[in-house]
């Protein structure tokens, strides 16, 4: 049997699979994050160790089980030399780089990082929150506090538990803005202009790298298990359907991404898409967006008294009917992919005394699916023609979305049926599981109106 452990951004969630790739047993437990005024977003290194092992002893574990672990990207933690925590975890959301990350991508500078590592210049980055405590005033204050330390990510500390081991996955390394994606190493210049050294990070090995677990666990858990050392959550959710490159995965959730995996590494001279290694066959090129099913609950809110209402509205609509002139830009949380932008802002263009309740809703959903469209373009000129996309996402439970996310593409979508896709990427680091049967495809031509109104928004959103 078969254990993962998805250690997400609120919640870790461990789940145990038979030998026949089924769950048979589930555990989770959610923990906290503490937000500031200045932009912090950190957690409690030791609450979620607690949340892991909890969820791990409620499980009837047996003596042949693995376990595999899969991580949230762009957390970042200092611990000392018997690591111990030194700082809180810094998460994705903190934003305390935003305004030193604006100032390095204007220089020369941020273009070669980007080509060497292919991740993104933004202010989520390990890289960025390093350069905050390297040039600010409030980071060097932090950084003085700390001495002879070790930069580690969350799964890192959870591998260290287990193991024993200060060991980092090559996949979840080359999402930190440190490593240089064609040496498949750390590099030496990004590593110094950020004030640090190798010997302070984790030594990298491959996503299937394996090792038992410590005395202390096995007696803690009752067996001495095998642990893999895995990826992260977006990589590993992009091959839940399998390792097929050329595979596209559309996810929308509270957020949304849309990644392809290829062959080899492809760069966005633009920097506009980040591309994760995974092993030497295998990379994972996209863009993740912020605002994707949370602006449908925010116009809930707004519109329909946050009573979820606005879910059996929209079945009320047709949505190849709308006014072209209203144009809505969904950036409420700032945008990653294709700008990486924490400062752009939604706005609803062409409002008028005669726009109705219904029109207002047909341009959210519309701005959400164009948005994403933006990335999916992007995604096209840089491997090539794409026919077929794989959806997911909570969002995806509204039927007619999945028609309109087809027209609004102009490609064939097929809905995945898989449950926890993060979890089910993780498995198949161990196994070769079956691909999903009976799948629905749908494709729906989109029409001149939907192109015209796309073109409209793209105008708006450039400018």
């Amino acid at each position: 049997m078969t254990v993962t452990i998805d250690v997400g951004t609120t919640a870790v969630k461990v789940l145990q699979f038979n030998d026949a790739h089924y769950v048979i047993d589930e555990q989770s437990q959610t923990y906290p994050t503490m937000y500031t005024d200045h932009g912090q977003a950190e957690q409690d290194p030791d609450t979620i160790i607690e949340a892991v092992f909890g969820c791990l002893q409620k499980l009837k574990l047996t003596k042949s089980d693995t376990i595999i672990l899969s991580g949230a990207m762009h957390s970042l933690m200092a611990v000392n030399q018997d690591f111990q925590p030194q700082t809180k975890l810094m998460i994705w959301a903190d934003q305390r780089a935003s305004t030193v990350i604006d100032i390095f991508k204007e220089t020369p500078k941020a273009q070669t990082f980007f080509s060497k590592t292919k991740t993104p210049i933004h202010p989520m980055s390990p890289f960025a929150k390093l350069l905050w405590l390297k040039e600010t005033k409030a980071g060097q204050a932090l950084k003085q506090t700390l001495t002879n330390v070790l930069w580690i990510d969350m799964k890192t500390y959870l591998w260290y538990h287990l193991t024993g081991y200060h060991e980092l996955d090559f996949s979840l390394a080359s999402s930190t803005g440190l490593f240089n994606s064609d040496t498949l190493t750390y590099d030496d210049e990004i590593l110094a202009y950020v004030d640090l050294k190798v010997d302070q990070l984790p030594e990298l090995v491959p996503v299937t790298h394996t090792r038992m677990v410590t005395e202390k666990i096995r007696a803690a858990l009752g067996f001495s298990h095998r642990v893999m050392i895995g990826s992260s959550d977006g990589v590993l959710a992009n091959i839940s359907e399998g390792l097929n490159t050329q595979d596209v995965h559309l996810t929308i959730g509270t957020s949304g991404a849309i990644r392809m995996t290829v062959p080899k590494p492809y760069v966005d001279e633009k920097g506009r898409l980040f591309c994760y290694y995974l092993d030497d066959k295998h990379w994972v090129i996209g863009g993740a967006v912020n605002n994707g099913g949370n602006v449908l609950k925010w116009l809930d809110d707004l519109l329909f008294d946050g009573t979820t209402a606005v879910y059996a509205y929209i079945d009320t609509l047709d949505f190849e009917m709308f006014d072209p002139s209203l144009i809505f830009i969904p950036h409420l949380n700032g945008e990653r992919a294709p700008f990486w932008d924490t400062g752009r802002t939604g706005q609803l263009n062409g409002l008028k005394m005669s726009h109705s309740k219904a029109d207002m809703v047909k341009a959210v959903v519309y701005g959400i699916m164009f948005n994403l469209r933006h990335v999916f373009d992007t995604l096209k000129n840089v491997t090539g023609d794409i026919h077929t996309v794989h959806i997911s996402g909570g969002f995806f439970k509204v039927p007619q979305f999945k028609v309109l996310i087809s027209q609004v593409l102009n490609v064939s979508v097929i809905e995945s049926t898989t449950l926890e896709q993060t979890s089910r990427g993780a498995l198949r680091l161990l196994v070769d599981i079956e691909q999903q049967e009976d799948a629905q495809i749908i494709t729906q031509q989109p029409t001149k109106q939907q192109e015209d109104y796309y073109a409209r928004y793209l105008q708006g959103v450039l400018k």
